[in-house]
């Protein structure tokens, strides 16, 4: 059996219909970007909380960031629409299942300019074991993944790929892919009056057979010759029963099998991907440990 998208064996349920909830945007001043929600049904306590607490003291007083909120049952097609509505320089996605600190948007914000990336992510972790960070390098084949297992907190580290959980991305990666898919040099990725004007959402976003919308994304981004970095200053926790974050991740390595380790070390070292030894985990376990204590 297939579905639309190609994919063996999987139904794709109909999608339902957008619904957008603009969120405080004023009448006068600059938009110098976007925050973009996508949820499925309902936002997280955590989420609206840690919005609630955003810290957004970059912004200049004729300056505001447009927010909005997105429902819909096909990621995707959310993204799109958000793209559709990038109202300024950039677009942070984050989805309803994320917790963060009041900093971190102008955080983002900042290693963006900084640093000059085309896109910048926090640093995030999946749900479920092995909790594996959102740092991921593609194999020489470009068939798959693996993903750097040690970082020093604060690093800004180049990727191939990292998920749209709290991502940043520029109106200049967004030409970049439009030049790319177009072969024109002096193709623009339209302004905010223009997409006004345009009928239907762009596809910057489309799933990617096994590995979603995100790294589709990413994919046609490193096409185009963007940056893709993922600051890992900028910590960002996953909400499942309970909120996930890098202790959990590193309690997972310490535990693996060691023959696990070893099968990641060889892929890592052919990439030149960094992982953790037993040792390391257990190390960086203990610190924050102790630092609670202190707390």
């Amino acid at each position: 059996m297939h579905n639309k998208s190609g994919r063996r064996g999987v139904l794709v349920p109909p999608a339902q219909p957008l619904e957008i909830y603009t969120v405080g945007q004023p009448d006068s001043g600059r938009s110098v970007g976007t925050v973009a929600f996508c949820t499925r049904d309902e936002m997280k306590v955590a989420t609206a909380i840690s919005w609630k607490h955003a810290d957004y003291s970059f912004l200049a007083p004729d300056e505001y960031v447009s927010e909005f909120i997105i429902t819909g049952n096909i990621l995707s097609q959310q993204r799109n629409e958000c793209i559709q509505r990038l109202d300024g320089d950039w677009i942070l996605f984050i989805d309803d299942d994320m917790a963060w600190q009041p900093s971190a948007i102008r955080q983002i914000v900042e290693t963006q300019q900084r640093t000059g990336a085309d896109v910048v992510g926090g640093l995030c972790f999946q749900r479920t074991a092995p909790h594996q960070p959102t740092l991921y390098i593609s194999n020489k084949e470009g068939t798959g993944y693996t993903y750097h297992e040690k970082w020093e907190d604060g690093d800004v580290i180049d990727v191939d790929a990292t998920g749209m959980a709290f991502c940043l991305i520029t109106t200049q990666a967004l030409t970049k892919i439009v030049q790319s898919v177009t072969g024109d040099p002096l193709a623009h990725f339209p302004s905010f009056e223009e997409r006004k004007r345009i009928a239907g959402a762009p596809t910057f976003f489309q799933w990617d057979g096994r590995w979603g919308e995100d790294f589709g994304f990413c994919r046609e981004a490193q096409r185009a010759g963007c940056r893709i970095v993922v600051d890992t200053g900028i910590e960002i926790g996953h909400i499942a029963e309970r909120v996930v974050g890098k202790v959990d991740f590193w309690k997972e390595m310490f535990f693996r099998h060691e023959a696990a380790g070893e099968a990641k070390r060889a892929v890592a070292d052919e990439l030149g991907v960094t992982t953790i030894s037993r040792q390391e985990a257990l190390e960086r376990i203990e610190a924050v440990m102790e630092a609670e204590v202190r707390q």
